[in-house]
């Protein structure tokens, strides 16, 4: 370890804890700015506190008017959000997903998958992870009830009318009547699984029939769905998003965001293999299945040219986009003030303070608007001001502060050109 290394490691340490008190002079509770340009999203509703819609209202409009209303209208649909890195594509459809998914869960499924390096084993995977194994259970539950109500010869009992409708009431009484014996759940599933599979050529009987033994095999279902095949995959996503419509979730949302960071590293037999599957996967689930995807220009143009395949289900017209373009220099002072409300603690400061207008717009000039690239400026600019004990940020300081980058970033890399030389010539002796 270098001596640098060891002094870095040293002020980290020494730093731990003074974030509670550095921006009291602020009169803010802590940096409230983003560190990084990719959001990590363990926590969507977390994450969404921090999403200012004010500035994205025109392409909110949008996307309900292109995509939300016809899928809510019954019509399976698509949408391509299209912008730059950074401009802030993410956070519009995360507060849609989340939307979806706190308002509306009993009667759609929303789904929100980033950059699925593995393709559809990723799709897949979160799937599953995000649903869960008790939304499976109740899936299995919803799925028999209906079996049963079209089928009163299942129920072993003089009073089927009064099942049916106990079991209407609340699905979940299934489990009991089968502990009664009322239900036989080996008659109950063989009928429900020759039922949701008659007709329907692309489901897969095995994942329909994991999905209805959930009630009474849990530990070994769920591990079997959690680790489903990787070569069926493609067919129990279909047979998913066909159950959860028969179940009564009359549309499946599935938002796939960040898609280019993998596909600018996946070869070409990667992306065939991507294209191929999604479009099965759509064509598939055409009634029920409404897809949306974000795009920069690099990905748009190369699917245009080099895989138009994907295009015929997920169409890329003007009715079928919506472009996430830079926030002005107004909006942009208006997310700043949105940020450090979100840790403002004394109500008098001004709406920018310590930033200034004018310290705001420069940053925005030396980071082309690139929303991301802004943000993690003022998160840097913020730390660097508290610990120099600096009244404001204005111009000045934001000039001095890049300055200071710049000549760290030149001793970083001559110092890392230097340890490079020093370990070649270490390897010819």
């Amino acid at each position: 370890m270098t001596k640098k290394e060891t002094g870095d490691i040293t002020e980290d340490l020494l730093r731990l804890g003074e974030e509670k008190t550095i921006f009291a002079k602020y009169g803010l509770s802590r940096n409230p700015f983003p560190s990084q340009e990719l959001p990590r999203v363990p926590d969507i509703a977390e994450y969404v506190k921090s999403v200012c819609i004010a500035v994205r209202e025109k392409e909110l409009h949008e996307i309900k008017e292109k995509f939300l209303d016809i899928a809510f209208g019954g019509n399976a649909t698509n949408l391509w959000i299209h912008g730059e890195l950074g401009v802030g594509k993410s956070a519009v459809i995360i507060f849609i997903y989340n939307l979806l998914r706190e308002h509306k869960s009993d009667i759609v499924v929303p789904l929100y998958i980033v950059s699925p390096g593995n393709g559809i084993d990723d799709i897949y995977d979160e799937t599953v992870r995000q649903l869960g194994g008790g939304f499976f259970v109740k899936l299995g539950q919803k799925l028999l009830a209906k079996v049963i109500a079209r089928h009163e010869e299942l129920i072993h009992s003089d009073t089927p009318k009064e099942i049916i409708a106990k079991i209407e009431e609340d699905s979940s009484n299934i489990e009991i009547l089968i502990e009664k014996e009322i239900l036989n759940v080996d008659e109950l599933i063989s009928k429900a699984l020759l039922e949701l599979s008659e007709g329907h050529i692309y489901v897969d009987d095995k994942m329909i029939k994991l999905v209805l033994q959930m009630l009474t095999n849990y530990e070994k279902s769920w591990d079997f769905i959690k680790n489903y095949p990787k070569k069926d995959r493609l067919d129990g996503l279909v047979t998913l998003f066909y159950l959860f419509r028969v179940a009564g979730y009359y549309m499946t949302f599935l938002f796939i965001d960040q898609l280019e960071y993998s596909w600018r590293i996946w070869s070409k037999t990667k992306k065939d293999r991507f294209v191929m599957d999604v479009r099965e996967l759509v064509q598939r689930s055409i009634p029920y299945l409404s897809v949306l995807c974000t795009s920069n220009i690099d990905l748009t143009e190369d699917i245009n040219v080099n895989y138009p395949t994907l295009l015929r289900p997920l169409p890329m017209n003007p009715g079928r986009v919506v472009v996430v373009k830079s926030l002005s220099k107004g909006q942009m002072r208006q997310l700043v003030e949105f940020y450090l409300n979100l840790a403002r603690v004394s109500k008098s400061s001004p709406e920018l303070y310590p930033f200034t207008e004018s310290a705001i717009d420069l940053i925005y000039d030396r980071c082309n608007g690139v929303t991301g690239h802004i943000l993690i400026v003022c998160f840097e600019l913020l730390n660097y001001a508290a610990r120099k004990n600096l009244e404001i940020i204005d111009e000045e300081i934001v000039r001095k502060w890049y300055e200071q980058k710049k000549v760290e970033e030149e001793t970083g890399r001559k110092e890392e050109e230097k340890r490079i030389r020093i370990r070649e010539e270490d390897l010819l002796r």
